[in-house]
């Protein structure tokens, strides 16, 4: 069975007495709390097993599963399960390690955090150069890891066969083996970078439903209008569970100061967080990378009235041994020395201030 990203395998509460294994893609689970919130408890990778719970105690399906990404699932009824054990006894305990290894995670409220693999670049303005930001990204991301930058025409050169980065689901034949290829670039990368169209094409969507993380590329001179790519995320926001967004603000000219422009283009969309992009400056790109390896670095510094003065040296220490930094935080005084660092300040130029 071949689920769309974001699309129910089964609910929490369904009684079920089937067995799932995950043949490609990847699943997460999602518990539903007394107080009506939804809480991830668990995700399910390639060749693992889903609903053996039920299958074994018959009672309701404990969580809901749902697929982060276009899958491909095999139904194992209890009576094919039961044969299959007969035959190979050995399985029950392979499960009941699984089984183990879930409940010791929930047990010890074990924080889950998952590494983005599957990063979705979508234009959401016209005109915008989105393969050139791309290349620069997929340059940047590398120095973290093996990078696989995938389009439209990528994946047609791929398998000798235009338009089949289009096909649709009901198109099986061509679908299925697009899916499976897509499912084995991602085992063998650290990040794949997807390049969707300008508009909400069956690749576009394929895109979306694949992706960890979706950056939604602007000009920050144009239009916050939403897109029509946006528009198809807000309906399936809808029925399906929404994905990490960020937004990225281009600035083609300049290079200087960029505030101002980021309020209007906030006001209409929740995102993670946004980021400027200046085209002439590498270091903007460099910091993308970070944020999305996870490897960002932030400071933050404390109050302390007159002694925040020494903030200044501290900072030019941690310059001059190459320290970059991302994200600034204080309180304080702190508060007045890192919105001085947020402004790219010298060090000289903080203190003449």
């Amino acid at each position: 069975r071949v689920l769309l990203g974001g699309e129910v395998l089964f609910e929490q509460g369904e009684r079920g007495r089937d067995l799932y294994i995950l043949v490609s893609g990847r699943l997460q689970a999602v518990v539903r709390q007394h107080n009506g919130q939804t809480k991830v408890i668990g995700e399910v990778s390639r060749g693992e097993t889903v609903g053996e719970m039920a299958l074994f105690t018959g009672e309701p399906r404990s969580a809901s599963i749902v697929a982060l990404r276009d899958s491909v699932v095999v139904k194992v009824s209890q009576e094919a399960f039961q044969e299959m054990i007969r035959r190979h006894p050995t399985m029950v305990i392979n499960i009941a390690k699984l089984i183990i290894q879930r409940l010791k995670r929930l047990n010890l409220a074990e924080q889950l955090a998952y590494k983005v693999v599957n990063i979705c670049l979508v234009p959401v303005s016209k005109g915008l150069d989105r393969a050139g930001v791309a290349r620069r990204l997929a340059d940047e991301l590398s120095r973290h890891g093996k990078v696989l930058l995938l389009d439209a025409a990528a994946v047609d050169e791929h398998f000798h066969s235009p338009g089949l980065a289009q096909a649709a689901q009901t198109d099986q034949e061509r679908y299925q083996p697009l899916v499976a290829w897509l499912d084995e670039m991602e085992a063998l990368h650290d990040f794949v970078l997807y390049l969707a169209d300008a508009e909400p094409t069956e690749w576009t969507k394929k895109c979306l439903r694949q992706a960890d993380e979706i950056l939604l590329l602007a000009d920050a001179q144009a239009s916050p209008a939403f897109s029509a790519v946006e528009r198809w995320l807000a309906e399936g926001e809808e029925t399906t569970p929404r994905k990490s967004q960020t937004l990225l603000l281009l600035h083609r000219e300049g290079g200087a100061q960029v505030t101002g422009r980021a309020a209007r283009w906030l006001k209409q969309r929740r995102v993670k967080f946004h980021h400027h992009l200046r085209w002439s400056l590498r270091k903007d790109f460099e910091r993308l990378a970070r944020f999305l390896s996870g490897k960002a670095v932030g400071l933050v510094l404390s109050g302390g009235g007159a002694k925040g003065m020494a903030h200044i040296g501290v900072y030019r220490a941690l310059v001059e041994s190459g320290v970059q930094f991302d994200l600034v935080g204080g309180t304080s005084i702190g508060s007045v020395m890192g919105a001085f660092i947020a402004q790219e300040l010298s060090p000289e130029e903080i203190f003449e201030r």
